[in-house]
């Protein structure tokens, strides 16, 4: 299940889900749906992972992939000061 993260005091800006997994498999039947939920409800989906795992997640999410922005985990995490 994933976990969010937000501060209780304030209306949540971002929520960053995090889960733990053990097969490719279980990675893509735990973020497809949670994914597609997301843009379903027009809300705003990002994934940030290995270009191996989107190719996983755009496979389980189908047509929902297009509203959903991936972006590869090592161009992402670059430094932390650009992340954030």
């Amino acid at each position: 299940m994933p976990l969010s993260l937000a501060h209780p005091r304030h209306e949540a800006r971002l929520i960053h889900e995090a889960f733990i997994y053990r097969t490719d498999d279980e990675y893509a039947a735990t973020l497809g749906p949670f994914l597609a939920e997301a843009v379903q409800a027009a809300h705003v989906a990002v994934a940030v992972t290995s270009p191996e795992r989107i190719v996983l997640l755009r496979e389980a999410l189908g047509a929902d992939q297009q509203g959903v922005s991936f972006h590869d985990a090592h161009d992402w995490y670059g430094r932390p000061g650009a992340t954030l």
